[in-house]
């Protein structure tokens, strides 16, 4: 209760500084941030969530269908937090919603409803994660990675891509962890493909896998990288290298500090060497949570860097890539906290400031 109060206080500052009695939320991310780890997702393929939370300045509504209503109070924690309002499953949700709250003062998380669309400044209020959110991610960074050890430390050259991820995604969600994405690819492809999705190709050399993995509503993003001996001598100087620039990407992810004049920074100081992260040629990441990633880094950003925000960087050049989630100092001393470390898999540690433990090429 102590997370859910404290998300609460931050909408009703932000209401009250905006002179506003209501804001709605609507979309996926935003109801499982404010169900504190719940997620009643129906519909995967659906970005909204199947029931509307409406916080006012003096109470917390549920919205939902009627015959849906019981779930959301017994299964997601809602029956002791929000007065729950129904209506019937073929009306219109948001019509329903503008006829008990009033659209002049109230103000929502997406376009298309009928009320103000505030869904930028709405989402940023997720952005500093409370440090039980902090205690999930990291729990969640430990099961992923246990399954991804214990699937990719199986797999040998021959294998498929489809038949890699198809053993990774079932493991994943026999966990109770759903894989958001499962990028695999082998060999050339990587080279040709910043996002491989899987095909039929065979891993001869060299197997990329990258996963985006859910639960609790957080999503971890990880890229683990297996090799043959010839691939190995082939590819662990460049694969090191560009593990240095995670590291001090991370290093350097400092709240207070303009997304933009962070690009600008890793480009000056990572630039030059055949392992510089392509910045033109694919994204190297950004700022994740609740989603996959709330908004990518490039050099016209204008978002902050905060305090306890969680970040998912993945330098890419020319078909090397390295991947870390990672929450930022909370200004309680200490650096960035890295979710995904190696637990049987090769390591590579790196110091910039602290020591990071990253995944090394795994040889098979």
């Amino acid at each position: 209760m102590e997370e859910f109060l404290a998300k609460l206080a931050r909408v009703r500052q932000w209401l009250a500084a905006g002179n506003k009695e209501a804001a709605v939320f609507s979309r996926r991310e935003n109801y499982r941030w404010l169900a504190c780890g719940c997620d009643n997702t129906v519909d995967r393929d659906d970005a909204w969530s199947p029931a509307d939370v409406v916080v006012t300045m003096d109470e917390v509504y549920l919205a939902a269908p009627r015959n849906e209503m019981a779930r959301h109070l017994e299964e997601d924690g809602w029956g002791t937090r929000a007065r729950p309002i129904v209506y019937s499953w073929w009306e219109d949700r948001f019509a329903f919603l503008r006829s008990v709250f009033p659209p002049e003062r109230t103000v929502a998380d997406s376009a298309g409803t009928g009320f103000a669309a505030a869904g930028r400044a709405l989402a940023e209020l997720r952005y500093e994660l409370h440090e039980q959110e902090i205690g999930r991610y990291r729990l969640l960074g430990a099961q992923a990675v246990a399954v991804h050890e214990e699937v990719l430390g199986g797999l040998a050259a021959g294998v498929s891509e489809q038949e890699a991820a198809a053993r990774l995604a079932g493991a994943l969600a026999a966990r109770g962890l759903r894989p958001v994405v499962v990028l695999v690819g082998a060999d050339d492809r990587l080279k040709r493909y910043p996002h491989p999705v899987p095909t039929a190709a065979l891993f001869q050399e060299r197997l990329l896998v990258s996963t985006c993995v859910e639960k609790w509503g957080l999503v971890l993003s990880s890229t683990y990288l297996l090799v043959t001996a010839a691939g190995y001598r082939r590819w662990n100087e460049k694969h090191r290298r560009i593990t240095g620039c995670l590291a001090r990407m991370i290093a350097e992810t400092r709240p207070g500090l303009g997304v933009g004049a962070f690009v600008e920074l890793m480009k000056e100081s990572l630039a030059g060497g055949e392992t510089a992260p392509d910045w033109a040629a694919h994204h190297q990441g950004g700022a994740t949570g609740y989603r996959t990633r709330d908004y990518l880094a490039w050099p016209g950003s204008t978002e902050t860097i905060r305090a306890g925000q969680a970040f998912a960087w993945n330098p890419y050049c020319a078909g090397m890539k390295q991947e870390g989630t990672f929450v930022t100092a909370n200004g309680e001393g200490g650096g960035p906290v890295l979710l995904n470390c190696p637990r049987t898999w090769p390591s590579l540690t790196v110091k910039v400031g602290k020591e990071y433990s990253f995944f090394d090429l795994l040889t098979v």
